[in-house]
């Protein structure tokens, strides 16, 4: 801040622990079809057949991402005309992809929760 000649008051961690993605996975549940877009559905040769030679099928759906909600909240900067907060809403759980667990830091005592969920519907 000192750089842009922004006086520093007091030089606290602001921004520490920020979370631009935040995800909640508290909401989960198991479905009793094959519907979901779990990574045994689309990490196999016939999904990749598909896409590569017809355009179809689960890699079509852009990071898992079925639907998206892009919204203005109250704090959003209205003379740019745009929402401040979108919302992605995704069949899966951290249960349904292995990497998430890694990438997002999901503790053991956590994991514990989801682990009977691993690879179902």
């Amino acid at each position: 801040l000192t750089d842009l000649g922004i006086p520093v008051h007091q030089n606290l961690p602001v921004g520490h622990n920020l979370q631009d993605h935040y995800g909640s996975g508290a909401l989960t549940f198991t479905i009793d079809q094959p519907v979901s877009l779990g990574q045994l559905r689309w990490m196999i040769p016939s999904a990749v057949k598909q896409y590569t030679l017809f355009g179809s099928g689960p890699l079509t759906v852009p990071s898992g991402v079925e639907g998206i909600a892009w919204v203005a909240t109250k704090f959003a900067n209205r003379s740019q005309d745009r929402p401040d907060i979108s919302f992605h809403f995704v069949s899966g759980s951290p249960a349904s992809y292995m990497q998430v667990r890694r990438a997002h830091g999901i503790s053991d005592t956590m994991w514990e929760m989801y682990k009977p969920l691993v690879f179902k519907e």
